[in-house]
């Protein structure tokens, strides 16, 4: 068995074929149309195998041959007259030139091919006589029958194989060490001395867990996984046994067989494999024996039960992690619907709420706070915004630096959406005199927001990346509730409507009309309207002053407006959105326009 050599072709770094060789062998490309890619030809010098198409000219027609000579080494003769070989650790062969290599070796031919070469020192079987085809996005082959034609079966044994597949299947949900209890199945019921969790990291296989027969904790006697059983298993992905013979390589001494499942991932690529080993017995001892086809066959079994539980835990962690990102924005009431009907969340022309919160002064704030002070400050007022804007059903679409963005009627429907946004907008209000109590030895100062709310079809859904879940919302109505936030500041008020939300209004909350007016970036006048608190003792009347002094306005009878307005505010000074009209019935006064045309208010420049 010295002379047998196995040799695995790769192309682009995956595994392409594997052929074992007894004595020399010739690999090249394609000499002429009748050479069939892969055949193996015997010939008078050795074996020929063709590893390249005619048109890979970056592989010799007689590029590579390799003639074993025992004790582990190989000759590598260059047969080609043009193409060099490269080696990962030694020098290049020119063409014609020959050196003597310890197997394995790694020989590179060209930029995307490259060759392995192996002392075979056993023969390794696999449970399909030919490489499997990988199918798109999903595991390949379904396991094969347990049981042949003939065969006589011990059906107790067959159950507890069973039993123990599904206990592995079970371990997965629950048990931290569901690789362990993976490991231990194959070692109890394959009658195994050892057995290992191998995952596939950065193309190498790194031992997870083993486990050793009972009575015995040899993990210093673990040898290196055989590369033969591996690279094959790579190839044919499905189970792989091997029986040591001859001179055993470091791999394989002491061994009386190994064998190998593959632990294959959603997407149908091998992320590990099962990997067991039956130790040869002392001398006079009765053997374990050769791994039966049955046995591998359980193994894979046990791997698939393996790969299903990977998959499972995946898809937990994955619904964790989605439902920890939504509890961040949705309700719980929310969650548990989106959670359940994830279709929610998909692209969609939807009539929602839109509320923009800002909190006032922020850099004057953040100067005097400073940068880790700062932070503390902003996430305590967010946390309580985004308190308001849960509680009422919505869903936090963004935190944009020092407020933040909400929506209403969207993911789910809201018929009373407007309401609750304006619910949300009073509870902010609410919540900012114990906020300024909190830090007014800080801030020496209270701390004030403006909101601005606009109902309208926008289209919502993930606006994020496949890397970063974002929900959002996009669309003309987004930018004017942003504007009209903007222009609170211009009003000395708290909360603005448009006359979309205040038409959308269902309950008996008080909203006055302040103004038609002109925002940045907005073609259409939008009607504003300013909501007022319940717990203003004046609302009632300020309404009716306000609605009466605008009538005044709008029929160009700036006077009136005026007079109404000043004789309101010396009753009721925190009224501040009055002096706004004032101003303008005042501007109009001494402008004089002659065309009498009404002033729609013009905030373009805000």
């Amino acid at each position: 068995m010295a002379n047998r050599l196995q040799v695995l072709v790769y192309e682009n770094r995956q595994l392409k074929e594997t052929a074992e060789f007894e004595g020399p062998v010739e690999l090249g490309r394609q000499r002429d149309r009748e050479e069939v890619l892969f055949t193996k030809k015997k010939e008078t010098a050795g074996w020929r195998w063709v590893i390249a198409r005619r048109d890979e000219v970056n592989v010799g027609r007689n590029q590579l041959r390799i003639e074993p000579r025992g004790e582990g080494l190989a000759l590598i003769r260059n047969g080609s007259d043009k193409q060099p070989i490269r080696f990962t650790d030694r020098p290049d062969l020119e063409p014609g030139g020959s050196c003597e290599a310890q197997l394995p070796v790694l020989i590179i031919l060209g930029p995307s091919k490259s060759v392995r070469v192996l002392q075979s020192d056993s023969v390794v079987h696999t449970l399909g006589q030919t490489a499997l085809p990988r199918p798109q996005g999903a595991p390949v082959s379904r396991l094969p029958s347990l049981v042949t034609p003939g065969a006589q079966v011990d059906v107790q044994r067959m159950l507890d194989w069973l039993s123990q597949a599904m206990e592995v299947l079970q371990a997965a949900t629950s048990a931290p060490n569901f690789f362990s209890q993976a490991a231990r199945a194959v070692v109890d019921t394959a009658s195994l001395d050892s057995a290992r969790v191998l995952m596939r990291e950065n193309e190498k296989w790194v031992t997870k867990t083993a486990e050793f027969r009972e009575g015995t904790n040899d993990s210093a006697s673990l040898r290196p996984p055989s590369t033969s059983v591996l690279e094959r298993l790579l190839l044919c992905r499905c189970a792989c046994w091997e029986q040591p013979t001859g001179q055993a390589s470091e791999s394989l001494q002491g061994l009386e067989a190994v064998v190998a499942a593959p632990i294959l991932g959603s997407d149908g690529e091998i992320k590990g494999c099962l990997y067991g080993e039956r130790r040869r017995p002392l001398r006079g001892a009765p053997g374990g024996g050769m791994i039966s086809e049955l046995e591998a066959k359980l193994v894979e079994l046990l791997a698939r039960g393996v790969a299903a539980g990977l998959a499972r835990q995946e898809e937990e962690k994955k619904a964790i992690k989605a439902r920890t990102d939504f509890e961040q924005f949705f309700s719980t009431d929310l969650v548990d619907e989106l959670t359940k009907n994830p279709a929610m969340l998909e692209g969609q022309e939807r009539l929602v709420t839109v509320m923009f919160c800002d909190i006032r002064e922020f850099s004057t704030f953040s100067n005097k706070l400073g940068p880790q002070k700062t932070i503390e400050w902003c996430r305590d007022v967010l946390d309580a915004l985004s308190a308001s804007v849960l509680n009422e059903g919505g869903a936090i679409i963004d935190y944009i630096g020092d407020g933040l963005m909400a929506i209403w009627g969207a993911p789910k429907d809201q018929p009373d959406q407007a309401d609750r946004a304006c619910r949300a907008a009073l509870d902010v209000l609410a919540r900012l005199p114990e906020l300024s109590e909190k830090w007014k030895g800080v801030l020496n100062k209270e701390m004030s927001v403006g909101i601005g709310i606009n109902t309208g079809r926008v289209m919502v859904g993930n606006v994020g990346s496949k890397l970063k879940f974002k929900y959002g919302a996009m669309g003309n109505p987004v930018n004017v509730a942003s504007r009209v936030q903007n222009v609170t500041k211009i009003f000395k008020c708290r909360v603005l409507l448009t006359g979309e939300t205040q038409r959308a209004l269902k309950s008996s909350m008080k909203a006055r009309k302040l103004c038609d007016a002109k925002v940045r970036g907005i073609s259409e006048t939008v009607e504003l309207f300013e909501l007022l608190s319940p717990d203003w003792a004046l609302a009632d009347e300020g309404c009716a002053v306000y609605q009466t002094a605008l009538q005044h306005f709008d029929n160009r009878e700036f006077p009136e407006a005026a007079r109404a307005l000043s004789n309101w505010r010396a009753k009721a000074r925190e009224d501040n959105a009055v002096l706004v009209l004032i101003h303008r019935a005042v501007e109009a006064m001494v402008k004089d326009k002659a065309d009498k045309e009404h002033p729609v208010f013009d905030l373009t420049g805000y």
